[in-house]
């Protein structure tokens, strides 16, 4: 049986091998888009449709930010304004989850696309600062793993990061303080993170070198939009300040 079936596929690639090659013409047109161009009615009014839709919820006003607010390192109003609201919002889930509240949280800075503005804060203002969709992940380390991926920050820098202090000196991490304590070595710290960052994104591969992690189906934009939303219900503006959790040593 085996014999015939080799010998039927020989049979097939010779005939294929010996078919004889057929040309095929291509052609080409060059279609400049200028004001040339005319617009298609029907089109314009099938988007339109659903472009008053999106208008809609994009245009929500969720809350008021009292103060603009950018992201810049070593720390900054609008990465200490993220990762403190990731870190709160995060241990509200954990807690949901039947896991360990995180001790800390970490906001890459290059993952905020836009400032928040002062003023209305409406759902696209949310999506153009978080234009991603990164997912909240959970992660445990040692501390001294911990306190290698604070090294790294600390040689880019910083990072927006909450739960933390520390200072930079000869870019590392000194008089490192987790939760209002020193770090310990010997120590297991939950992380809240995107999975982004978890996958070793923003150069900090050292995050996937973790004793465990739990990844989640909740975007961190939808983190932000919640916390705006919750402050708003409360009758609060948003406001933040920076509080040298994350500071230049001399």
């Amino acid at each position: 049986m085996r014999k015939k079936i080799k010998y039927l596929l020989f049979v097939i690639l010779l005939f294929v091998s010996c078919s004889p090659l057929q040309k095929i013409s291509v052609s080409s047109q060059l279609i400049p888009v200028d004001s040339l161009i005319k617009g298609n009615s029907e089109i314009h009014r099938f988007v339109a449709t659903y472009k008053d839709s999106l208008q809609g919820i994009v245009n929500e006003c969720i809350g008021f930010n009292n103060q603009l607010m950018v992201a810049d390192k070593p720390e900054s109003l609008l990465t200490n304004f993220v990762s403190d609201l990731m870190l709160s919002e995060a241990g509200i889930i954990a807690d949901s989850l039947g896991i360990s509240v995180p001790d800390l949280a970490i906001m890459n800075v290059y993952g905020l696309r836009d400032v928040l503005p002062q003023g209305d804060v409406t759902v696209g203002t949310i999506f153009r600062v978080m234009p991603f969709e990164n997912k909240l992940v959970f992660v445990k380390m040692t501390g001294d793993n911990l306190n290698l991926l604070l090294n790294h920050i600390a040689s880019k820098g910083g990072e927006g990061m909450s739960g933390i202090s520390f200072g930079i000196k000869d870019r590392k991490a000194v008089q490192v303080m987790v939760q209002g304590k020193p770090l310990d070595p010997g120590k297991i710290y939950v992380l809240a993170v995107s999975d982004y960052l978890a996958n070793g994104g923003g150069g900090l591969e050292l995050l996937k070198n973790v004793i465990w992690r739990k990844d989640t189906p909740i975007l961190i934009r939808d983190i932000i939009m919640v916390y705006v939303r919750k402050q708003t219900l409360a009758g609060h503006n948003l406001i933040v300040k920076t509080d040298n959790r994350i500071y230049n040593v001399e």
